[in-house]
Formats: C-alpha cells, structure tokens, sequence
C-alpha cells in the first residue's frame, strides 16, 4: 500500500491505496477564458466540456482540469496524453480518463470561503 498527501490552501488530503497513487489540492481561483486556455493549452475544451457536464463555473471546471494535469506530471507523464470524462455517476464527482489512469476529481468548500478542488489518480481504479 502507498499513501500519498498534497496541501494546498490550507486543505490538505491523505490518500492510501495500491498502483499508481497521486492526488492534488488547489484552490478555485478566478482567470479569464483566455488565460485559462493559454494554461491548459491543448486541454481548455476539455475544461469547458467538464463545467457543462458539471453545471458548475468555468473556473472550477479548469481547477480541475488543472489538478489532473499536474498529477500526470507528478508522475512524470506527458501533459499531452489524451483525456476524455467518464460519465458522471455521482454528484459533484468528475473523473478523467487517460487509458488505465482515472483521476477522480471533486470541487469542496474551503477555507476563506473559496472552493478547493480535490483530485486523486490511480491505475485502473473507476
């Protein structure tokens, strides 16, 4: 078993579990659409496709975005590999999908009332 940790914001997650492991934390933050496409580059309508399928905010919606490309790089991954949403099967909850990798992602409450984003990655995990 691994157990990962990120802290950011004052948040921070634990997690434990087999494979691959990586999680993030980051807080919303406020950026124009043309700044977040600059920032998640080939992936901003991915992020635009998360925030509709979400019927949440742009900005929470490339958070997350951005919280699973920085576990990709966490595990020294491309940022490039191609990503896809798996089908929402429950409420709030977002994942990715790049081949066996799966990165669950969900926007929580945070300190200084700005939302947080929390992102876990594994292998093979739904």
């Amino acid at each position: 078993m691994t157990t990962v940790t990120a802290t950011a914001d004052g948040v921070s997650l634990e997690v434990t579990g087999a494979g691959r492991l990586v999680c993030d934390v980051a807080a919303v933050r406020t950026s124009s659409p043309a700044e977040w496409d600059r920032s998640l580059a080939e992936h901003a309508a991915l992020a635009r496709e998360a925030a509709e399928l979400a019927g949440e905010s742009h900005d929470q919606a490339a958070c997350r975005t951005g919280a699973v490309l920085r576990c990709l790089r966490r595990l020294h991954l491309p940022t490039c590999v191609p990503l896809t949403l798996a089908p929402a099967s429950r409420s709030g909850w977002l994942v990715y999908v790049s081949g066996t990798l799966r990165v669950a992602t969900h926007v929580v409450p945070g300190p200084r009332e700005r939302p947080v984003v929390l992102a876990v990655l594994t292998d093979g995990w739904a």
